[in-house]
């Protein structure tokens, strides 16, 4: 009975008994490191690995360009209008498709996502088969890609610094969507900012 009330710490419970008994050993690597706790860890560990491949000069990078600044990805099927402004550290998926003059700057765009003309997408996450509408803002709040806490204080509250659209969300024109995470298949049509979306 008392058994499942029971708590168990992995630092505290496992890991010190295991270092006392000379059972847990350290993989000491040369490599960077990036702790992934919440989804909003994404868009900093995408910019290490965006980074490391840069340095390595991949050929899988888009080439830089007036209006692509390093290090970018931009899978072969996606459809990228050559006036959108695209990086630095941002991944975009497959099939997705962004229109004039948009800009993307420290976010990752998923499968099937368009993002249209003139829209601006800064440190988010912009989740399968979502539409951001063209002069739409969704944009989360830069942290520091060797901090790793991806929330801040605002007016007292915690909020998450990355911005999050679920699968199918609909971003409306001209709407601005500001340190959110909102939940798969919602339509945004007025502006929000600091919330969840379920």
């Amino acid at each position: 009975e008392n058994r499942k009330n029971e708590v168990i710490r992995l630092e505290q419970d496992i890991l010190s008994d295991l270092a006392d008994s000379s059972k847990f050993f350290v993989l000491e690597t040369t490599d960077f490191w990036r702790q992934i706790k919440t989804a909003g860890s994404a868009v900093p560990a995408n910019a290490l690995y965006l980074m490391k491949a840069f340095q390595q000069q991949s050929d899988d990078l888009a080439k830089p360009s007036a209006t692509i600044l390093p290090p970018v990805y931009i899978h072969p099927s996606a459809q990228v209008d050559p006036t959108a402004k695209i990086g630095p550290n941002v991944s975009i998926g497959p099939r997705a498709v962004v229109g004039a003059g948009a800009r993307i700057k420290d976010s990752i765009v998923l499968e099937d996502a368009e993002i249209k003309h003139d829209a601006c997408v800064l440190y988010s996450i912009i989740g399968w088969s979502s539409r951001v509408g063209a002069w739409a803002r969704v944009e989360g709040t830069p942290t520091p890609v060797r901090e790793h806490h991806t929330t801040i204080i605002k007016n007292g509250v915690k909020v998450q610094s990355v911005t999050i659209l679920g699968k199918e969300c609909n971003v409306g024109d001209e709407v601005r969507v500001q340190n959110c995470v909102c939940l798969p298949y919602k339509d945004l049509r007025r502006d929000v900012t600091n919330e969840v979306i379920m």
